[in-house]
């Protein structure tokens, strides 16, 4: 990706920049991206009461949600709203993210809006992002990097936010020290 397109997130990890409008290169061509001031993208603000007689539903997912490769317009979520006349959803998707991350960024940005129904949009690929303290990503000389995330551990039978604030500097995958690759390849799948 030649821009960047999101920001450090103490919690989360990250978010798309706020009030950006971009077009992304991609293996299609490009696509648009806006973003709200919350940082999702968004063609219009999350508001938290609800001013109307509609429903509202609030989306959380990856990155199928958040819909890396399509313009805003073109997200199922954009798509299901013009086939559900009366239907509001904001969508907070953030791509990379499991299920726990998407719980917190309920907590951080969702949970005094108003709403009819929550949606959580998971894939299978959730669950190793729930066990993970790391994330993996490409930087723009095609290595791997590391970025630690928020997790949850079971303490006492209570789950316990542990990486709080995230740690906003990269790690590249072969410095990792060597007492936790083991740790590393089971919970991020890095093959060395």
């Amino acid at each position: 990706m030649n821009k960047q397109i999101y920001e450090y997130h103490p919690i989360i990890g990250y978010r798309f920049i706020p009030n950006l409008q971009t077009r992304v290169q991609h293996e299609s061509g490009g696509y648009l991206i806006k973003v709200n001031s919350l940082g999702f993208r968004s063609e219009f603000e999350f508001n938290p009461k609800k001013t109307g007689n509609y429903k509202r539903i609030l989306l959380f997912g990856d990155s199928y949600t958040a819909a890396d490769g399509v313009s805003n317009k073109k997200r199922y979520s954009d798509l299901l709203m013009q086939m559900l006349p009366g239907t509001e959803i904001y969508n907070f998707g953030m791509p990379g993210t499991g299920t726990d991350q998407q719980y917190l960024i309920y907590k951080e940005y969702a949970k005094d809006i108003e709403h009819d129904l929550i949606m959580i949009v998971v894939l299978v690929e959730n669950i190793r992002r729930v066990n993970a303290q790391y994330r993996f990503y490409l930087n723009d000389k095609n290595e791997k990097i590391l970025f630690q995330k928020s997790y949850f551990q079971l303490q006492n039978k209570k789950l316990v936010l542990k990486n709080i604030p995230v740690n906003p500097n990269q790690i590249k995958a072969n410095d990792f020290p060597a007492s936790e690759k083991k740790k590393l390849i089971k919970e991020a799948g890095f093959h060395s």
